[in-house]
């Protein structure tokens, strides 16, 4: 009879040593877009560098143009669950808009591509923009953009660091 206990003791805790080791789940790693939203939604950013090649020469769209001006290169980003907001810094490139700019913002992982949406205001029409090449780290963000105009392709290149 001992002997019998003893191996149904055994077997029953093989049996809890095995269902445990296989019931145990594996930690899936993060995903991609969900690393990204949650980086991203940390805290604001702050433009750093913007570069266009070639450069322009006075006769391209005037809103693609207008974000590379001085003016909108103290802007700041802040992005939340997939809404985000523009606050013109310092330097002001019109006193007659507003300083605050709402829109939304989607993330493409496959694709590395951000994609931004501005609606309409009184004084500015809807846009969208979409970048490409987005590269994201802890403190660092970058992202380019090609738009043509008058048949000439213009490579816009931006930075942002987290603030």
């Amino acid at each position: 009879m001992k002997l019998l206990n003893k191996t149904y003791t055994t077997v029953l805790l093989c049996i809890i040593i095995i269902t445990s080791i296989s019931c145990k789940k594996e930690q899936n790693p993060e995903t991609e877009a969900y690393r990204f939203s949650r980086i991203i939604t940390d805290r604001d950013w702050k433009m750093t560098t913007m570069s266009i090649t070639p450069a322009f020469t006075g006769t391209e769209n005037t809103f693609f143009k207008q974000q590379f001006e001085n003016c909108s290169k103290d802007n700041v980003f802040a992005f939340w669950t997939y809404s985000f907001s523009v606050f013109e810094g310092d330097t002001k490139c019109d006193t007659l808009t507003q300083e605050r700019r709402d829109g939304g913002w989607t993330y493409y992982s496959n694709a590395k591509t951000l994609e931004l949406r501005l609606p309409a205001t009184a004084t500015l029409p809807a846009e969208a923009y979409e970048f490409t090449n987005v590269e994201l780290t802890d403190n660092l963000l970058t992202c380019s953009m090609t738009r043509t105009f008058d048949s000439v392709s213009y490579t816009g290149n931006w930075t942002f660091i987290k603030q």
